[in-house]
């Protein structure tokens, strides 16, 4: 994994999690569902100089209304493609499922999209360039765009589908809560080595 280290943006340094312990346990936490793929790991080895550019599990609860259609990125590595030294590519896809339902009674939602291997984990959102719609009705921003976090994707119904599946941000929280020393943040996935 590469941690940005320094003062100035793009610059890397590589970290090395073990996935087990001293004890052969687990060093992850796994959501207490079987049935969920979502797992996250403590980041525990922060030194001096590292920068955590983290995508905040509040993004989920920002006011923008959500329809099947709406086009989403899905932050990732595919195939391992990043850009300088460990900066991810935002693949463009669309809500293929009612956000407001839950497909295969799971806390999921679908995405239409052109994915890869290397993008499991990656955080999905909606991005508000001009205008969104709210609870309350249209919304002009003039300014940065507003920012909604989607879910997790973890991948692909079938292989020759390119209908993929994103775990619904409650989802992440659920696996978060049984870590207490994990912050409530998703980074954006490391390309493997």
């Amino acid at each position: 994994m590469h941690h940005h280290y320094g003062a100035n943006f793009g610059r890397w340094k590589p970290i090395s999690y073990s996935l087990v312990d001293s004890q052969e346990r687990s060093t992850w936490i796994a959501h207490p569902s079987s049935q969920v793929d979502v797992a996250a790991l403590p980041l525990r080895r922060i030194e001096e100089g590292f920068r955590i550019y983290p995508l905040d599990l509040v993004l989920a609860s920002v006011d923008i209304v959500l329809r099947p259609g709406m086009p989403v990125f899905i932050i990732g590595f595919p195939l391992g493609l990043k850009n300088l030294d460990s900066l991810p590519i935002w693949k463009t896809g669309h809500i293929a499922s009612d956000p407001n339902t839950n497909f295969n009674h799971q806390r999921l939602l679908l995405v239409d999209a052109t994915t890869r291997s290397g993008m499991s984990g990656s955080p999905v959102v909606y991005r508000a360039f001009g205008q969104y719609e709210t609870s309350d009705g249209l919304i002009s921003i003039y300014g940065p765009p507003a920012t909604k976090l989607v879910g997790m994707y973890s991948g692909r119904l079938r292989e020759n589908a390119e209908i993929g599946f994103v775990w619904k941000p409650d989802v992440i929280e659920n696996v978060l809560s049984h870590g207490s020393t994990v912050p409530h943040v998703v980074s954006v996935p490391q390309p493997c080595p």
